[in-house]
């Protein structure tokens, strides 16, 4: 197990990578070779992509991770399998997982004349930025 993360840290320092990235590397590929002797009593080369999945399953359940760093242990185990041991990675058996993107709320609509008292009170048209107005509009018109 020594042995693959030394050759992970001697590959990623002839690149020039930090300390700190090295140290990254390392997260979830020291568990994952743990995985691969004492659970499953075999070399990482030999293990099936059903197994890859389990251990990420597994990975995910147990230190309840989200999508971001469920894909980062992935691609740990990716550099593990291309750049270590020179063996392929099929993509399609072990793809990465979906990430759900939420876009940010927007406030309420709001009525720019009740907002800014400079509308209630003047009688002529007052100077008012364009792009606040135009906000004020878009929210107005927004299903």
């Amino acid at each position: 197990m020594t042995n693959y993360l030394d050759q992970i840290e001697e590959i990623l320092s002839f690149g020039k990578y930090s300390p700190n990235t090295i140290q990254s590397y390392k997260t979830y590929t020291a568990p994952f070779l743990d995985y691969c002797s004492s659970t499953l009593h075999k070399d990482p080369a030999e293990v099936s992509p059903a197994q890859i999945r389990a251990f990420i399953t597994q990975l995910q359940t147990e230190r309840n991770l989200c999508d971001n760093s469920t894909n980062h242990a992935l691609s740990e185990i990716r550099f593990l399998y291309e750049a270590v041991l020179g063996l392929p990675w099929n993509a399609k058996q072990i793809p990465l997982r979906r990430q759900t993107f939420h876009l940010p709320l927007s406030p309420p609509p709001i009525s720019w004349k009740t907002s800014f008292p400079v509308f209630r009170t003047s009688k002529r048209k007052p100077w008012f930025p364009s792009c606040i107005l135009q906000a004020c509009v878009s929210q107005r018109s927004a299903p």
